[in-house]
């Protein structure tokens, strides 16, 4: 509830909502775990709450309730993106006194009158707001638009006749209007036409200065990454950054590997919310830092928790997912940790499986150390670490997207940098919209 309520706080108190709220769908239902401003409205009503959420699907897709009763009425939205702990982030907003809104004169709409209903139903259950008397009759026009998985339909009527008197003189009116603007089309003709070779050849040069500005940016980006990994006795290393295809920003994807003996070594790759240079400094001080904790000997949920206090969301408005382990060779076992990242993929004799571990919360979200789990590594096999723009695709859930990536993943590979272009290729990550970095380690 703290952590909630700072972020609660912080990025949303400039929101018009009466209530937010955080949910979790468990075996035996859907429960409230915290809330700021007011109690949501269906924590109140069993009945009413128990079915909506219980419609409420893992979607990208905002989802709205019925028009919630009470005084005053409210609309309730829930989202449920796909993930691990069954969240639901629902909030709920008020509807105006008595549904009526005065349109003022200044509005460009004020000579009209207007009713806005959630849904298709034009009745008074389901009107959100209007400003003349429901329902509107005679001359009207009506008009739907997507809203979540449901609709908004708006009807409007004009305040006054659409046709007066002077409308008999709309024709010669026309024909002197005509006259003037084929006069002053000569005149602008020509103006238009040297306005248009400008606005040619700045279009060239912005796109110039566009490719120029997003060449910069990738080659801080690379600066920022390992030059080049370290050797390991037998054991084949490679990996692959690629910049998002939109924009010049910077992200604040990265990897690393840390020798930390003969046949020991640490592997860091992870990911930093948002764009940008702050971002990117962001990433590299959480690089060093866990290159600095890995040196000192440290075990991977070790590293995990010191970073985790270097880092704090509320205060810095950023956080990271990370995916950290420590391969010993001379005792064939791999120790991972992982904050909030995606599971690592183990390769072997052909087939992909991905190496579930017990996640923790995201670096700078909460401070503590997550679970370390043990896989004993077989021989020849391939470990794939990797960040979520290599898989994840818009309305897609996380276990497909891991799917796909096993699935690419699987079949032989003449070595680790063979399969890692394959990966990018199969999975179309070659131009992707979000930066894409991939650490492969083929274990002897």
């Amino acid at each position: 509830p703290a952590t909630f309520d700072r972020f609660v706080s912080n990025h949303i108190a400039g929101v018009k909502l009466a209530s937010v709220s955080l949910w979790q769908r468990t075996a035996g239902g859907t429960r409230l775990l915290t809330y700021a401003f007011s109690k949501p409205r269906l924590a109140t009503d069993g009945s009413a709450g128990r079915a909506f959420f219980a419609s409420v699907t893992p979607s990208t897709t905002l989802q709205v309730t019925n028009i919630l009763s009470g005084s005053p009425p409210r609309v309730g939205y829930a989202l449920n993106e796909p993930n691990p702990a069954g969240y639901i982030v629902y909030g709920e907003s008020d509807l105006p006194p008595g549904k009526r809104i005065t349109v003022p004169p200044s509005s460009p709409y004020h000579q009209l009158g207007i009713a806005l209903y959630l849904g298709s139903r034009l009745d008074r259950s389901h009107l959100i707001e209007s400003s003349v008397p429901t329902p509107i009759t005679g001359s009207r026009a009506t008009v739907t638009v997507p809203f979540g998985d449901t609709v908004l339909t708006l009807v409007a009527t004009p305040l006054q006749p659409l046709a007066p008197t002077s409308s008999r003189v709309l024709p010669w009116i026309a024909l002197a209007g005509g006259l003037a603007l084929t006069l002053a089309s000569v005149t602008v003709a020509g103006y238009l036409t040297r306005r248009r070779r400008y606005a040619e050849a700045l279009s060239a040069r912005l796109a110039a200065l566009y490719a120029e500005q997003r060449s910069v940016a990738e080659t801080l980006q690379h600066s920022l990454l390992p030059q080049a990994l370290p050797s390991v006795r037998g054991v084949d290393v490679a990996a692959r950054y690629l910049p998002g295809a939109e924009g010049v920003d910077i992200g604040g994807d990265w990897y690393d590997v840390v020798l930390l003996g003969e046949d020991r070594f640490a592997f860091v790759v992870g990911d930093v919310s948002g764009r940008g240079v702050r971002a990117a400094s962001v990433m590299a001080s959480l690089r060093f830092a866990a290159r600095g904790f890995a040196l000192e000997g440290h075990g991977p949920a070790s590293i995990l928790g010191h970073l985790a206090r270097t880092l704090d969301f509320a205060s810095e408005g950023f956080f990271a997912t990370v995916l950290c382990g420590v391969i010993d060779i001379g005792r064939r076992e791999m120790v991972l940790a992982n904050a909030g990242h995606l599971p690592p993929i183990v390769v072997h004799d052909g087939t992909a499986a991905a190496v579930e571990v017990p996640p923790g919360p995201p670096i700078g979200i909460a401070e503590g150390a997550p679970t370390e789990r043990t896989v004993a590594l077989a021989a020849r096999v391939v470990v794939v670490a990797y960040t979520d723009g290599l898989v994840e695709r818009r309305g897609e859930s996380l276990d497909n997207a891991i799917e796909r990536l096993e699935q690419a993943a699987s079949g032989p590979s003449a070595s680790v940098d063979d399969l890692l272009d394959r990966l990018l290729k199969g999975l179309g990550a070659n131009a992707p919209s979000d930066d894409v970095a991939v650490l492969g380690i083929g274990i002897p």
